[in-house]
């Protein structure tokens, strides 16, 4: 009888906490705030944009859009990796979506790109790594967005996809 108290006891503290813990589902969205400041080293500049990620069902592709204002002379765009405050390589092409650069001469503000890409088009540190290297990349805070002008080669705007 002890004995069959004692492994009731043992069910009740194995089996109901884990009925209780729920599974947390991964992180399917992901965004940036572009700006000078977080340039490294920072610029001075009027124009900033925003990144937004979406995550596709089954983890394999990531959807993109990418927003600029009074953005002028754009080259292109692109996920880098490196943490803030730090200037890593490109792993991700946005805009275009692959090389070489396509300036867009005068001023910008609007989408300035949107798309899908997987783990195929990955260059730089993540060539032929899978998309779950980018993601841990975005999670450790060693991912950011930046878009390179002609005035600003290095990029004008910058920041940390979250």
């Amino acid at each position: 009888m002890k004995r069959a108290g004692l492994l009731m006891l043992l069910l009740v503290l194995v089996v109901v906490p884990a009925s209780l813990v729920r599974a947390q589902a991964p992180q399917t969205h992901y965004s940036a705030i572009l700006t000078g400041d977080e340039q490294v080293p920072r610029v001075a500049t009027r124009a900033f944009g925003t990144a937004v990620f979406e995550v596709q069902p089954g983890g394999n592709a990531i959807r993109y859009w990418l927003t600029v204002v009074d953005l002028a002379n754009v080259q292109m765009a692109h996920i880098h990796i490196a943490p803030a405050g730090q200037n890593g390589p490109v792993a991700v092409w946005l805009y275009p979506a692959a090389p070489p650069p396509r300036p867009i001469p005068g001023v910008t503000s609007a989408q300035l790109a949107e798309g899908t890409f997987t783990a195929a088009t990955f260059v730089g540190p993540l060539a032929r790594q899978p998309m779950s290297a980018l993601l841990t990349a975005i999670a450790q805070g060693n991912a950011y967005v930046n878009v390179h002008t002609a005035a600003n080669p290095g990029g004008e705007i910058r920041g940390q996809i979250r």
